[in-house]
């Protein structure tokens, strides 16, 4: 985690994940997260902001590389949940656009998009454990 951090207060990295909140919130539910040099920037797919203390937690650790850069928190873009259970879909499909937004549009909310998502990212996973 120190050799991440100080890669992004030095070199100009970004951290591209996606979060549970469960610990946090007691909410079992997947949000999209970016960190990069004075940067947070967070989604969540039933639209409520950042948790107070995931974004505290995220804002200690970036001052510890960098006391010097204002951190400013953003909203990263996320497809609309309605229902209970796509919140891992919408938060993958979030960060893939993110990082080529061109290419990877993100999801339409309605279930038969979110559906094929479900599909396509099982083919990835099947490819992948067959050649292995």
């Amino acid at each position: 985690m120190r050799s991440l951090g100080e890669d992004i207060a030095n070199t100009g990295s970004t951290l591209i994940t996606v979060a549970h909140l469960g610990d946090i919130t007691k909410n079992m539910h997947w949000v999209p997260l970016t960190i990069r040099k004075g940067e947070i920037a967070y989604g969540d797919s039933f639209g409520t902001g950042m948790p107070n203390k995931l974004e505290s937690a995220c804002r200690w650790w970036l001052q510890q590389h960098d006391l010097v850069t204002p951190i400013i928190l953003h909203h990263l873009p996320v497809t609309q949940q309605l229902d209970g259970h796509s919140c891992g879909i919408l938060a993958g499909n979030a960060v893939q656009h993110f990082v080529d937004p061109i290419n990877t549009p993100l999801l339409d909310s309605q279930p038969g998009s979110i559906i094929e998502q479900r599909l396509r990212v099982f083919n990835i996973v099947a490819q992948t454990s067959l050649h292995e």
